[in-house]
């Protein structure tokens, strides 16, 4: 009785958005925003080694009333050192903004490439390693899926309650992460997703360079 009690307390806690409440913190929805995508006037970097910023807090730029910290924002560049066979990013989505809060560099296995992905066709979240500058700028060398961190889900209570999916509010900082292989190279990762709480085809959502050791 007590678990079964202890379940709908948590239960509840999430899907109490759905019911008119806010027992998961609500910003205001962000003013600033284009279709979903990336804001019209950002500014999207060619990785350079003078831009890199791995030490240094900001906030997203989410338009909402708690930014969450990070230390990348989209446009901007993470490095050196980038040196190993495999790159985790720990990156958080909120209002339509994202920023990587994390990452470790390490020599680990890294799972083959899932298959391209058409943006604009394809309706879902996922990761692209792409190339930089030269004939083959914009080349994808890697894709990854990821699951849509914007939905929670939790089963149905013992007792009968029903299943829970649903959409998170748009300001709450929704964290999720993303493992690509290593690079010598410069390259830029950029974020695919469809328009906030849409099945939409996706779009882009955020773009980061990435800047390897430079001899």
């Amino acid at each position: 009785m007590i678990r079964n009690y202890v379940w709908a307390l948590f239960a509840c806690g999430l899907a109490l958005f759905a019911c008119g409440g806010k027992s998961i913190a609500e910003d205001p929805v962000p003013t600033s925003t284009t279709d979903g995508g990336v804001a019209a006037d950002a500014d999207i970097v060619t990785p350079d080694a003078s831009d890199a910023s791995s030490d240094a807090s900001t906030l997203v730029d989410s338009g909402c009333a708690n930014p969450a910290a990070v230390i990348v924002r989209s446009g901007e560049n993470l490095g050196p050192p980038l040196t190993h066979t495999s790159l985790r990013l720990d990156i958080v989505y909120q209002g339509t903004s994202m920023g990587i809060t994390g990452f470790e560099d390490s020599d680990s296995i890294v799972p083959a490439s899932d298959a391209p992905l058409v943006v604009g066709t394809t309706t879902g979240f996922w990761a692209e390693v792409q190339s930089v500058g030269g004939a083959d700028a914009g080349t994808v060398e890697f894709t990854r899926l990821f699951q849509d961190p914007t939905r929670v889900e939790a089963p149905a209570n013992p007792d009968g309650g029903g299943f829970v999916n649903g959409t998170l509010p748009v300001c709450n900082a929704k964290p999720f992460s993303i493992t690509i292989p290593g690079t010598n190279k410069q390259r830029y990762v950029v974020i695919y997703g469809p328009p906030y709480g849409t099945n939409q085809p996706s779009v882009e959502l955020a773009r980061f360079g990435l800047i390897p050791v430079i001899d």
